[in-house]
């Protein structure tokens, strides 16, 4: 259930990110950067996208997407546009997928377990 909805999240993101939003879009948030309203539109459609494929429950995990992809689109209008740029853009918005899915569906007592054991491998 939880690869299903990460996959979900991932098709959100490759269609948002590449069928749905508009060169014009992306020019005008390399000029204007975090003023480009397109950029707000953009990421609004990508959490929208998002909420919608995942269910309505998931309202928190749509907000981190709105969240960090404008911050991330936002940061990367301000580098060059080199494919290096653009491959480490996709991996934050990849790492960001993930973490939702493992905060979404990691329970407390499994949060406990995995900080236990850290705190005893730094021991040793």
């Amino acid at each position: 259930m939880t690869y299903i909805w990460l996959t979900k999240l991932l098709f959100a993101h490759l269609l948002t990110d590449f069928f749905l939003q508009r060169k014009a879009w992306i020019e005008e948030r390399n000029r204007r950067h975090f003023a480009s309203p397109l950029l707000y539109l953009h990421t609004f459609l990508t959490a929208g996208v998002a909420w919608l494929f995942i269910g309505w429950s998931y309202w928190g995990v749509a907000l981190v997407i709105f969240g960090t992809h404008t911050l991330i689109d936002g940061w990367k209008s301000y580098m060059p546009p080199t494919t290096s740029y653009f491959l480490f853009d996709q991996l934050l918005h990849l790492l960001v997928l993930f973490a939702c899915r493992v905060f979404t569906f990691t329970s407390l007592p499994e949060w406990k377990t995995i900080l236990g054991d850290l705190g005893r491998n730094e021991k040793g």
